[in-house]
């Protein structure tokens, strides 16, 4: 039971672009409900058609945190794809740590989902200002709290409330279990499709090429890690294979290019050998020809056929002298 005279706080959570549809809450401390955000009906805002937004994706609670003077808004992130808080004057969001309260400032706004999935875009992202109209130590009792209703309270001991949000959190489960799945699909999907990721690719490479990619921030970090991880560890174990039957068949290639060489190179030794070995046969067979007997008498005969036709020739040129001489003699 929450006293009258407890703190508490006014706020109000705007979505983005529709300030004047604003929803006003009043939260007590130790109220024993918070304020939901999610896709569930019996969230007190509702987020319906988007499968990124849990059942029941953040609570806001007004907590006396340890070393803090006065209660605060807090927020509180249950959900599967995260919680971002845009704090004033920022441009980025930072995520809520899961089941972890964390204070939440005036003019604050907070995003879900954090991640979206594959075929999805920023616009699905659901943006609620936060605007406080009332701190903690200007309130007074006779604020409305919101705290369980009667029916609530009454739902509770037969178990019905339980089992509707049990049945919640199962379909829930369900829900992202196959959005986990064909999220990863295209995950790895992503990583096949990149000519630039190699067995040798790091993760910060990887996320300078693809981190602009639906595909890539439809997965939380952690599992995006170990999915790329797997891949890459795939990847190198191909090219490593590939690598080694590539040098196998070069080493293959090489041998007989060089069985080859040898082959031909002593086919060619053993031509010019042949030949050499035919032309010194021929010379031997020449000259055993010059040398043979009948081959020396016909040389001696024909010698002697010119020392005698020489030897005519001579004796003839003798007797014509001598003639010549006897005939000038008896002249005279």
């Amino acid at each position: 039971m929450v006293m009258e005279d407890a703190p508490s706080i006014e706020f109000s959570l705007s979505r983005e672009g529709e300030d004047d549809l604003a929803q006003q809450f009043v939260l007590k401390l130790g109220a024993a409900a918070p304020v939901r955000i999610g896709r569930a009906p019996g969230n007190d805002i509702a987020v319906a058609n988007n499968r990124a937004i849990s059942q029941y994706h953040c609570e806001l609670w007004l907590k006396q945190l340890d070393g803090s003077a006065t209660p605060q808004l807090c927020a509180r992130d249950l959900s599967t794809n995260g919680t971002g808080l845009q704090l004033p004057g920022s441009l980025d969001a930072v995520n809520l740590v899961k089941q972890v309260d964390t204070v939440v400032p005036d003019g604050s706004t907070l995003v879900v989902p954090v991640m979206l999935k594959a075929d999805q875009t920023d616009s699905d992202r659901k943006k609620f200002k936060v605007t406080i109209s009332r701190a903690p130590e200007a309130a007074d009792s006779k604020v409305q709290v919101r705290e369980e209703s009667e029916e609530e309270k009454d739902e509770e001991p037969n178990g019905k409330a339980d089992d509707d949000d049990e049945e919640a959190a199962n379909d829930e489960d369900e829900d992202n279990k196959e959005d986990d799945q064909g999220a990863r699909e295209q995950f790895a999907n992503l990583l096949q499709d990149e000519p630039g990721v190699s067995g040798e690719t790091t993760y910060e490479e990887a996320r300078e090429m693809l981190g602009d990619k639906p595909a890539w921030n439809a997965v939380a970090d952690d599992v995006r890690r170990e999915c790329f991880e797997t891949f890459v560890s795939f990847l190198k174990s191909v090219e490593e294979k590939s690598n080694k039957k590539r040098k196998k068949k070069k080493s293959k290639k090489d041998k007989k290019d060089k069985d080859d060489d040898d082959d031909k190179e002593k086919k060619k030794k053993s031509k010019k050998d042949k030949e050499d070995k035919d032309d010194n046969d021929g010379e031997d067979n020449s000259e055993d020809k010059d040398d043979s007997p009948g081959k020396k008498r016909s040389k001696r005969g024909h010698h002697d056929s010119k020392d005698h036709r020489k030897g005519r020739r001579n004796h003839r040129s003798s007797s014509e002298g001598g003639d010549r001489h006897r005939h000038k003699r008896s002249r005279h």
